[in-house]
């Protein structure tokens, strides 16, 4: 395909009319892109806390000459590939020929689907980060998980902190992850992040600290 524009054109006759054909099938990019977020992020979880998986994957990315994360993202590369070679292709054919017509066609839909792929990523990322969130804190309350499964939740970011709970003046570390609707408190373990308590950010009030 990629070379077609340079040997075989323009004697090949009905190309438009395949990708308009097999255009349906795009529709697994949906499920590939839900997952694709979710499958990087736990790909470079297990490479940071393990050092032979590491090593395993970069002897087969000079094997291969390409890498897991590369390849994870390949099918997401091609619809991207496909757009440019249709456009050329449409410049070359008749305008209003029926080749022209098809060539048009199979371009809106790639663009459509290259549309599709760029809002269900920033979707996906959001799903990464909260499945994430839920892989490294040891003991979230089964309702706050429920919370931060429905799919109007939103991750926004997090922050490290110190803090002393109520009552102590013993300083512990940690962090604050910040959701759409709450916050959720939690100290830092050799095991993952203790859950220590949630916040509603709709019932707080900010303190000015005078320091």
């Amino acid at each position: 395909l990629y070379t077609l524009g340079e040997t075989d054109w323009p004697q090949l006759r009905g190309l438009g009319d395949l990708f308009v054909s097999i255009s349906p099938h795009w529709r697994a990019y949906g499920i590939y892109v839900n997952n694709f977020q979710v499958a990087r992020e736990i790909l470079f979880e297990c490479m940071n806390k393990c050092e032979k998986f590491t090593q395993f994957l970069d002897e087969r990315t000079i094997t291969l000459s390409t890498d897991l994360n590369m390849l994870l993202s390949l099918p997401l590369n091609h619809i991207a590939g496909y757009e440019l070679i249709l456009k050329k292709f449409l410049l070359e054919t008749e305008e209003g020929s029926a080749e022209n017509s098809s060539f048009l066609q199979a371009l809106i839909l790639t663009e459509e689907t290259s549309n599709f792929i760029a809002n269900s990523l920033s979707k996906a990322g959001n799903v990464a980060n909260l499945e994430r969130i839920k892989r490294s804190i040891i003991d979230l309350p089964p309702n706050l998980m429920i919370e931060i499964s429905n799919p109007s939740a939103h991750y926004h970011g997090e922050t490290p902190l110190e803090f002393a709970p109520p009552n102590s003046k013993k300083m512990s570390s940690g962090k604050i992850a910040l959701f759409n609707h709450m916050a959720f408190l939690l100290a830092s373990s050799n095991r993952g992040f203790q859950f220590k308590h949630h916040y509603e950010l709709g019932k707080l009030t900010v303190i000015e600290s005078e320091l």
